[in-house]
């Protein structure tokens, strides 16, 4: 669970779905890839058991290595549908360890199955893998029985492995499918956000470079200023008495004409907090810039 997790959260992730890889053999790069881990691990154990224990395994080894295949097999693709259901690694081993537990707890390896309840015992004799693997471990280590003799657990093993395979592909299948979903929710949320970024800057500038002579700005004096550049020049040539015609506590005329004439919400509502001259040649000089770079922009869309 914890290598299909590392892998759903790595940056290579989105790669790896979109390759025409085969999802049976993607499964199966990660099942080797346990399975070599477990192989390692389980002949330390052997190694440990025969030379500790004085037990030699070798006379049926055959048998022994055939059973610790079928269970690494069945607990890897087991380990695989259950990081397939989660995205992430904590969540996954608490996952893990939990039916662990519950298939520890209900087998001989702590409690007898003769002193557990009839139906419990008949469950676990029956239906946990631990129990029927540990068996079969039991036969062909201790009692030297040969894999012909192992029928019914071993056939019961399969219909396991069957259908723990068929799960865990169902699984993985649905959560390769949420999440080109998700991402290409994503790409094509990023890509309407951007049409509507441009959308909207498309409209600034077209009410930038088109004002009607009836939408001209008209001064105390009765002028009439036709765009935000020459604007800004009538801001700092007037004095303070006309500024505050313009700018007083009753509202502020030029925020207002950017708001309702260049339909620049942004710029009007910083000339709105600008009290004063020069905060609002300051305000009207950085709305100015924004235009510039919007043209340059623009351009730059237009050429490609």
């Amino acid at each position: 669970s914890t290598l299909v997790v590392m892998e759903k959260s790595s940056r290579a992730h989105f790669r790896n779905f979109v390759t025409p890889t085969n999802d049976i053999i993607f499964l199966f790069g990660s099942y080797f890839t346990a399975l070599l881990i477990m192989l390692f691990q389980i002949t330390i154990v052997l190694l440990i058991f025969t030379f500790y224990f004085g037990r030699d395994i070798m006379t049926n080894f055959k048998s022994t290595f055939f059973i610790l295949l079928f269970l690494i097999t069945l607990f890897s693709w087991l380990g695989m549908f259950i990081g397939n259901l989660f995205n992430s690694e904590e969540t996954s081993t608490l996952a893990s360890i939990s039916i662990s537990s519950i298939l520890l707890f209900v087998s001989d390896l702590i409690f007898p199955l003769e002193r557990m309840p009839d139906n419990v015992a008949y469950f676990a004799r029956t239906y946990n893998p631990f129990v029927i693997g540990t068996e079969l471990l039991r036969k062909t280590m201790v009692h030297r029985i040969p894999i012909a003799n192992l029928g019914q657990e071993l056939f019961i093993l399969v219909i396991y492995l069957v259908i723990i395979f068929c799960v865990m592909y169902l699984a993985h299948k649905i959560m390769k499918r949420s999440y080109l979903l998700q991402w290409g929710g994503y790409i094509v949320r990023r890509k309407l956000r951007k049409q509507e970024k441009s959308n909207v800057e498309q409209e600034l500038l077209k009410h930038f470079n088109k004002i009607k002579e009836v939408n001209y700005f008209e001064t105390k004096d009765k002028k009439k200023i036709p765009s935000l550049v020459e604007l800004l020049k009538y801001i700092k040539n007037i004095d303070h008495e006309t500024f505050k015609y313009h700018v007083n506590e009753k509202g502020n005329d030029f925020s207002t004409w950017v708001n309702d004439v260049l339909q620049n919400t942004d710029l009007a509502q910083k000339i709105q907090k600008a009290k004063t001259k020069e905060k609002s040649v300051n305000a009207i000089e950085k709305g100015l810039k924004r235009y510039d770079q919007l043209v340059q922009k623009n351009a730059k869309h237009i050429k490609k």
